[in-house]
């Protein structure tokens, strides 16, 4: 008797090791890929291959290498998705059933979404959730954490694509009852635009009918700079987007000189050696991925703060300056801004200035976001304050105003010699000015 039940005990303990040790073997074969990638398929609703599957023990993890998820028909045939390494925290069996649900944690993944007659690729990714008997698809809900991942945005209508790399995704993927989107952080770890560097950036968005919207957005900036702000994209139907931003302490470092020159013209042509911190609010709206596509439909409002600024000799304020009699040699200014107006492929000009050595420097006019200038600058008030030189101190006798015109390109700016009808108003204004000034001295 003892020794039958030994037997039987021995006999279990055998068959124990079989399940928890063979079986996952079996699993991982040609077969069991084939399962996992037509369950998977019903998911996704598009084909899915993989390239190798590792099924842990106690079946409670998967493995998968090479995973490709097909586009959907009426796109161009390729991969949607790709993934060098996934692993699943989820039970093997639970996902022949049908059911796929826990953790997803992946690298080398390529995410390649396709826009085309107000649609996406994306279109009907997830289905609702169900059994898997009669073909329905499997019930779904995934928490995602993706690394090292690169994100391509292609408008085939248009031909614009915008890339992406060293992206991480964490976020939740469902089709349980009720819930339409868990939301999705994004991190991106360098994007370069406008020769501006943005490191970190992260956003919190959310689905909401046919728009993404940002609920956040964050990243650091040249110097100790920040940005923070929203928006939101519209994903389907268009490529419409708005966003509302903020950047604080942001060092002007040589990459930032381009868009500085072409927000604020002042420092334009400052050749590197420009010094301070830029404080900037902008809320505007566009359309488009790309930066000749957004051009022309760029708008809305910003306003624009500098701090301990020193701009060099060949920066357009000094040279102006030195047009009005003050000495060669760098500028230091506070309290300079701007506020301004972004319509029709110009950035119009409600505010432009700038104070130091006891003088405040005032301009008048836009900037087209190509960099075309097209300003003014009354010299008098410089005159009066630095002397003028021989010539402008002799207009200056007669003139109340000198229109100093600043033209070309915020790359070349060139400095122009008011107008001859404008330098006639002043004259008038000036004749004007001494006959009602000896008027009431008789008086």
């Amino acid at each position: 008797m003892r020794r039958a039940l030994k037997w039987a005990i021995g006999t279990l303990l055998v068959l124990g090791c079989v399940v928890l040790y063979v079986m996952p073997l079996l699993a991982n074969t040609e077969a069991g890929r084939k399962r996992v990638a037509q369950v998977l398929g019903r998911v996704f609703g598009r084909e899915v291959t993989l390239g190798g599957l590792n099924v842990g023990f106690l079946y409670a993890t998967v493995k998968i290498e090479e995973l490709t998820i097909a586009n959907p028909a009426g796109y161009p045939p390729g991969p949607m998705l790709t993934a060098s390494h996934l692993k699943l925290d989820s039970s093997f069996r639970q996902l022949l059933t049908g059911v796929v649900q826990g953790g997803l944690a992946g690298e080398g993944v390529h995410l390649h979404i396709q826009r085309r007659g107000g649609g996406t690729n994306l279109d009907g990714l997830i289905a609702g959730g169900g059994s898997a008997d009669g073909g329905e698809p499997p019930d779904l809900d995934l928490a995602m954490e993706l690394e090292a991942s690169r994100l391509t945005v292609e408008d085939l209508d248009t031909g614009e694509t915008l890339v992406l790399a060293g992206v991480g995704l964490v976020g939740r993927l469902t089709n349980r009852a009720g819930v339409r989107d868990a939301g999705l952080r994004i991190h991106v770890e360098q994007i370069v635009r406008a020769g501006v560097t943005v490191r970190d950036l992260e956003i919190d968005a959310r689905h909401e009918d046919d728009w993404l919207k940002l609920e956040r957005l964050a990243a650091r900036l040249p110097g100790r700079g920040t940005l923070s702000g929203a928006g939101r994209l519209r994903v389907q139907g268009g490529n419409e987007w708005s966003v509302k931003l903020d950047a604080k302490d942001v060092g002007l470092d040589e990459d930032m000189l381009p868009l500085v020159g072409a927000i604020y013209p002042l420092a334009a042509d400052a050749r590197g050696e420009i010094d301070g911190e830029l404080h900037a609010e902008l809320n505007v709206t566009g359309n488009g991925l790309t930066w000749n596509a957004i051009r022309p439909t760029l708008a809305g409002t910003g306003s624009l703060a500098l701090t301990g600024l020193m701009l060099p000799q060949a920066s357009v304020l000094a040279r102006v300056a030195q047009l009005a009699g003050r000495e060669e040699g760098a500028v230091a200014l506070n309290n300079a801004g701007a506020r301004f107006q972004v319509r029709q492929g110009w950035i119009e000009f409600q505010r432009l200035s700038a104070s130091g050595e006891q003088v405040r420097y005032d301009l008048a006019g836009r900037v087209s976001l190509t960099g075309e200038l097209q300003l003014t600058m009354d010299l008098m008030p410089l005159v009066k304050r630095f002397g003028g030189g021989d010539t402008y101190q002799k207009v200056a006798r007669h003139v109340v105003r000198l229109p100093m015109r600043i033209e070309g390109t915020t790359a070349q700016p060139r400095l122009k010699a008011p107008r001859a009808e404008d330098l006639l108003k002043g004259i008038a204004e000036k004749k004007l000015g001494d006959e009602l000034e000896e008027l009431f001295k008789k008086k």
